[in-house]
């Protein structure tokens, strides 16, 4: 851009030697460069990116130029309008470009981090599918057999069961659910409450390992409710564990 400037300013010392300029060509040359700077101004665009090294050599271009007019010096005064318009030119590319690289810098900025954001979020679905969980609207639902978390007498949790369990309190932690739901299904009429025990078990598991009690509730269905399987909806003893406000 430099050698461009320069490139211009010796062809005009060169038309300046063999060609006397009018005023009027001054005028058009320094209202030319003026309004150059107006529109420098008043892009907010490209405003943050104006190099302002070349920025100053125009701002002195153009003040040698009133400064030779008014000394009477139409041919200098002349050469500094027609300079100034080549450095407004100048900072205009200057500030164009860089704006266009801070753009394209930003846009990758962004999509990098859209990227990390859906590997978290297909992250976050694979623990939760890999334990089971299916999707509902906004929450994942997950049906567990009572074999596989209480011991013979139902009355209490097995060991296999509070490892389960801890699993899911890792998932709780983990992901952060707006809400907790233990629901106690039965395969038959439930005419000891049993339903509203085993999910009161998981409840009591589920806090004592750390879980907000304010975000569980528990509900009881007894043998109201059959569980969606691959065979059909079938009516089973079960724990189903629902986990609310997940996108």
């Amino acid at each position: 851009m430099k050698l461009r400037i320069l490139s211009s300013a010796i062809i005009l010392l060169f038309s300046a030697a063999a060609h006397s300029f009018t005023e009027t060509d001054y005028n058009d040359a320094i209202k030319k460069a003026s309004e150059a700077i107006e529109r420098l101004e008043k892009d907010e665009n490209n405003k943050p990116y104006i190099p302002y090294g070349i920025y100053a050599d125009l701002v002195v271009s153009i003040r040698a130029a009133r400064s030779s007019f008014g000394n009477g010096n139409i041919d200098e005064a002349y050469f500094h309008a027609r300079a100034a318009i080549e450095y407004a030119e100048t900072v205009a590319i200057i500030a164009d470009t860089r704006r266009m690289v801070k753009e394209i810098e930003i846009a990758n900025a962004i999509s990098k981090i859209e990227t990390r954001i859906a590997e978290s979020e297909a992250s976050r679905y694979s623990l939760l599918l890999a334990s089971g969980f299916r999707k509902k609207g906004n929450c994942y639902t997950v049906d567990i057999s009572d074999g596989l978390i209480f011991g013979k007498n139902r009355g209490a949790l097995s060991g296999s069961g509070e490892e389960r369990l801890n699993k899911l309190v890792q998932i709780i932690k983990k992901l952060g659910p707006s809400g907790v739901v233990i629901v106690g299904h039965t395969s038959k009429r439930d005419v000891k409450n049993y339903s509203a025990r085993k999910a009161g078990i998981v409840e009591s598991f589920l806090i004592k390992q750390g879980v907000d009690s304010g975000l569980i509730r528990k509900a009881s269905f007894g043998d109201t409710v059959a569980a969606d399987t691959a065979a059909g909806f079938i009516k089973a003893d079960r724990i189903e564990i629902v986990l609310e406000g997940l996108q």
